[in-house]
């Protein structure tokens, strides 16, 4: 598929907007912590998040959750 003036698989410009979008949430996300402001949730919590009974994954005990 045309891809500006060369010509790309779809994949490689699936990836490549994918790649894109993440390298400008990244930016945002420094640029928000630079003004020593909150980096909002997207996908679920980020280190500016926090909640009552949350349970964060530091370890690897953690992250196997309850043990019963």
């Amino acid at each position: 598929m045309p891809f500006f003036d060369v010509r790309r698989e779809r994949i490689w410009v699936f990836w490549r907007r994918v790649l894109h979008t993440s390298h400008h949430r990244a930016q945002v996300g420094l640029c928000l912590r630079l003004l020593e402001d909150r980096v909002p949730p997207t996908y679920g919590p980020t280190a500016d998040v926090t909640w009552s009974g949350a349970t964060p994954t530091t370890t690897l005990d953690a992250a196997r959750g309850p043990q019963t």
